[in-house]
């Protein structure tokens, strides 16, 4: 048995989850009336914005703090990377209304 037959189940489910989970909340466009309220708007809006920050979190932030435990002064480094971040998403709308 090579390894290609060994691990083919394991990479198709892995492959599934994604998509099914990506499918179905695409498909939900289509059970939403034509205008949905201005609430329900900001209800998921807000959903999605805690969705990204928490796969930013723990997908980047909290490797990089793992990885610099050995030197106090690396430890700010992703943390002043991620201020910045915020900074540059907050200024971005009013940049773009000065060169617009």
């Amino acid at each position: 048995m090579n390894l290609s037959q060994l691990f083919a189940p394991e990479i198709l489910l892995c492959m599934w989850i994604p998509f099914v989970g990506t499918s179905l909340g695409a498909a939900m466009v289509f059970f939403l009336r034509r205008e949905i309220s201005e609430r329900l708007q900001k209800v998921l809006t807000g959903f999605a914005g805690g969705v990204m920050i928490a796969a930013s979190f723990w997908s980047l932030l909290q490797p990089a703090l793992e990885n610099s435990k050995a030197s106090v002064m690396a430890s700010f480094e992703p943390v002043v990377a991620a201020i910045a971040g915020a900074i540059v998403l907050h200024e971005f709308p009013g940049v773009i209304a000065i060169l617009g």
